[in-house]
């Protein structure tokens, strides 16, 4: 399994493990599945030399945001089937042809941004994107989260594929193989 990773906020100099108290939302403190997303991603920064600090006193507020959508979305408008425009609906172009995904293909991402509790500042912002067959996160959340921090920070490069080897036990999280820096190529 691959997964992409994009850096949006490059990391100051002074970017290191230290506390941190995750940004929560009132209205999804009672969502149970938030609470299990929460619980790996704490593991995983804990694994990386981070500390949960109290309430009020972390170096570091994170946010995380995640969300799932079809893969592929194509919006035509009109009889003639013209793309984009007012009125346009969506159509789901992900489907069978997309190799071995016998349904829709799903694109799972995970933000997380690092903001300073001192300055209010952004110190960094990570996103990673999966893609599989499945419309809930639940087996992408582990791949999301160590791409997501795999090389915490990733520093020198926005783009990132992370390549995973796979798991000796069905239970544990995935392991990276390799990380490359992927050269963004823009259209003229």
């Amino acid at each position: 399994m691959k997964a992409d990773v994009h850096v949006s906020t490059q990391p100051a100099a002074a970017f290191t493990a230290s506390t941190y108290e995750l940004d929560r939302p009132e209205h999804l403190m009672q969502d149970s599945r938030r609470a299990d997303d929460e619980r790996a991603l704490r593991r995983e920064l804990d694994a990386r030399g981070f500390t949960d600090g109290q309430s009020g006193h972390a170096r570091y507020i994170v946010s995380m945001s995640y969300d799932t959508r079809p893969a592929s979305i194509l919006l035509r408008s009109g009889e003639t089937g013209e793309t984009g425009g007012i009125g346009a609906t969506a159509t789901s172009t992900a489907g069978t042809q997309s190799g071995w995904c016998a349904a829709t293909r799903y694109r799972h991402s995970l933000t997380l941004r690092f903001f300073d509790r001192d300055s209010g500042m952004e110190a960094y912002s990570v996103t990673a994107l999966a893609w599989d067959c499945h419309a809930d996160t639940v087996s992408a959340w582990p791949y999301l989260v160590e791409s997501a921090l795999g090389k915490l920070p990733y520093a020198d490069a926005s783009d990132w594929q992370v390549t995973f080897g796979r798991s000796q036990n069905s239970g544990d999280m995935p392991r990276i193989s390799s990380t490359k820096r992927v050269e963004r190529v823009d259209a003229q």
